[in-house]
């Protein structure tokens, strides 16, 4: 009996550890894994997602010597764009952006209001502009900023590796990328990317409930 006892508590408490251990590592991946880093999680790209990493793209923006810390510049943002079909929330996104960018003064954003007023007339100025990028200077330059902003989320299906394919399957991840673009030459003087991989569930799961081969 005492070793019936102990070898079936022994597999109690097996059995508890390995819960209490996946569930620690599930939480401590899903939200920031990286293409690079990740590990298996079987899971749905959020709207808060999309809010940390647009956290992170701003710290990522203020790390970078620009612009000098006293000067101040106005800047605006011109677009911020959801490719990947989710229907997420890209005006929490510009606000996340702005939040976080304004604190300390290194950038002086132009007011929505005048924004959203200008791109009422987008039509009229891209059809005077070769480009995009050229509408988005002449749009800067209308509200006298001195750079624009502009982000993009997208959704990449990519193989995440011969051994990690055999166990994960296909890696599905969100890239954030912001890019400042200088109104007076038109050049990119910074752009910023961040990244969260998110993988499907198991082919075989799919098959569950498909009627059997004849």
């Amino acid at each position: 009996m005492k070793l019936n006892y102990t070898t079936t508590a022994s597999v109690v408490a097996a059995i508890l550890l390995s819960q209490v251990v996946g569930c620690a590592l599930f939480r401590s991946a899903a939200p920031t894994d990286t293409p690079h880093t990740a590990s298996n999680c079987v899971g749905s790209f959020s709207q808060s997602d999309l809010i940390e990493m647009a956290n992170e793209i701003a710290k990522l923006i203020l790390s970078h010597p620009f612009p000098p810390a006293s000067s101040a510049p106005k800047i605006t943002i011109f677009d911020i764009a959801d490719n990947t079909e989710l229907g997420l929330d890209m005006t929490a996104v510009e606000t996340a952006l702005m939040t976080v960018l304004s604190e300390n003064s290194r950038l002086t954003f132009i007011n929505t209001n005048q924004r959203d007023a200008l791109l009422k007339h987008m039509d009229i100025i891209e059809s005077n502009a070769p480009s995009k990028d050229d509408a988005e200077r002449h749009m800067g330059r209308r509200l006298d900023a001195r750079y624009v902003l502009r982000a993009t989320i997208t959704k990449i299906e990519k193989p995440l590796g011969l051994e990690a394919r055999a166990a994960k399957g296909e890696g599905i991840y969100y890239q954030l990328t912001a890019i400042i673009t200088d109104t007076d030459t038109g050049l990119i003087v910074l752009r910023k990317q961040c990244d969260r991989l998110r993988s499907p569930a198991p082919s075989n799961a799919t098959k569950t409930n498909l009627p059997p081969e004849k």
